[in-house]
């Protein structure tokens, strides 16, 4: 009996993660975010004073066609995590939007896509500028994603 495939709807937050590690410079975008990208699966403890990129699977719509296809979208919270002092300034909020352009170019080329056969669309949507939590020593700027996706279910074999 094969291991069944991990579900969609983790792989496209993997592709995801991917797309955001080559933030670099070097790869020609404004910043280094994609130094350091956490997911559910891959978390891991972020230096102090180190920005990091978080991708949160918030939510999910779907909807079945019979039982074997689901046909659904992802909504997704792509989290700026930014070390800040007392005082979130001019020039963080500056360098959050020049980090919130790079994810929006980063997602935005489809050249560069490797979703998984089953992914139909990814939608980039707006973003936040949270304020920081009292006592939180990051600054989270926020931008929301959305994936659309068509499952099909295999019937068990016997």
């Amino acid at each position: 009996m094969s291991t069944p495939a991990e579900p969609l709807d983790q792989l496209a937050v993997v592709e995801i993660a991917r797309l955001l590690a080559r933030i670099r410079v070097a790869n020609g975008f404004r910043t280094d975010a994609g130094a350091h990208v956490i997911t559910e699966e891959n978390f891991a403890e972020i230096p102090d004073g180190v920005t990091s990129l978080e991708v949160v699977d918030d939510d999910e719509e779907t909807s079945y066609q019979g039982v074997k296809r689901r046909r659904g979208t992802l909504l997704a919270t792509i989290a700026v995590n930014l070390p800040v002092d007392i005082v979130v300034d001019a020039a963080t909020r500056a360098f959050a939007r020049r980090v919130l352009a790079d994810i929006r170019q980063a997602l935005a080329d489809p050249s560069e896509h490797q979703f998984p056969p089953g992914v139909t669309g990814l939608e980039i949507g707006g973003r936040t500028m949270q304020f920081r939590d009292a006592g939180s020593q990051y600054f989270r700027p926020q931008l929301r994603v959305r994936i659309s996706f068509v499952e099909k279910h295999k019937e068990k074999q016997t």
